[in-house]
């Protein structure tokens, strides 16, 4: 009996397993403001997913924040069994602290940017990234 268990946990835990890439992304977050204050969420993006009239652009895949811009080290687990194509970094900067780009009551002058990763896919990544749209969200950026 014992080992029909370990065969069923084993088959198991091995279906629920995706395959992913991890991505060490490092590099600078600049913006064209001058302001250092705030939190910069940063999110990884596939540049396109899907196939027919499902197809869109900017699928988005995780995030993470970093203090102020300035030095990036992150890192991302990035599916590859989707069928996703290219990855795009997107970042915007949390002048207010409210956790929301350019809320109705918040700062409507929080600046946003995107880079598509060239390397892709690969291990690594370093990047520089330019935070200089007002008020744009990631699908401004589709590459």
């Amino acid at each position: 009996m014992r080992p029909v268990v370990s065969v069923i946990l084993l088959v198991s835990a091995c279906s629920s397993i995706s395959d992913e890439q991890r991505i060490a992304i490092d590099g600078v977050i600049e913006t064209t403001d001058g302001d250092a204050a705030g939190t910069v969420h940063v999110s990884v993006h596939h540049g396109w997913l899907g196939e027919g009239l499902l197809r869109h652009p900017m699928a988005f895949i995780d995030r993470d924040t970093v203090e102020a811009p300035g030095s990036l080290d992150l890192v991302f687990d990035v599916p590859t069994d989707a069928g996703g194509e290219g990855l795009v970094v997107y970042a915007w900067h949390d002048r207010d602290g409210d956790g929301v780009l350019c809320s109705i009551d918040g700062d409507r002058t929080e600046h946003a940017g995107a880079v598509v990763v060239e390397t892709w896919p690969a291990y690594a990544a370093t990047i520089a990234l330019t935070l200089d749209t007002p008020c744009a969200g990631p699908e401004t950026f589709v590459p």
